[in-house]
């Protein structure tokens, strides 16, 4: 069974960040219970910014980055996008009253899956739970 994931999880799995173990945690239970994250091809931009503001703010190296990148498909599963995708998308942005569409592909990819989706993006969280109940939150949902 899948689950949807977004960048923001994912980067927790590649380097050690605040809540990193819980992630740990999270990605080991879905291994046992058989869960396959996936996450929709707009992740992995998304994935690479982060890794880049890390070697920008002294965090790692660029070599060890661009070093972790090969190590994605251990974690993660990348979907391609249809314009299917695009347009639930872009509804859902518009019903939240975002500004931005790209997070929104991610729910576009659960809800065509039946599965949760699962971020560590508190703000997302809260400006999607209450018309998405099967959005979860690392923080809240996985201690």
């Amino acid at each position: 069974m899948s689950v949807v994931v977004d960048a923001s999880l994912v980067i927790k799995w590649l380097t050690d960040e605040t809540d990193s173990q819980a992630a740990d945690d999270l990605f080991a239970r879905w291994r046992l219970t058989g869960f396959q994250p996936v996450a929709p091809i707009v992740a992995l931009p998304e994935i690479t910014n982060v890794l880049l503001k890390h070697v920008a703010d002294g965090v790692t190296t660029l070599e060890d980055a661009v070093e972790r990148i090969p190590s994605l498909p251990r974690y993660v599963e990348f979907v391609d996008l249809t314009l299917v995708h695009a347009q639930r998308a872009l509804t859902i942005a518009n019903a939240v009253g975002s500004r931005a569409v790209y997070d929104f592909y991610y729910v576009a990819l659960a809800e065509e899956l039946g599965c949760e989706f699962w971020t560590a993006d508190a703000l997302l969280w809260r400006s999607i739970r209450g018309s998405f109940p099967n959005v979860r939150l690392l923080a809240v949902d996985s201690v």
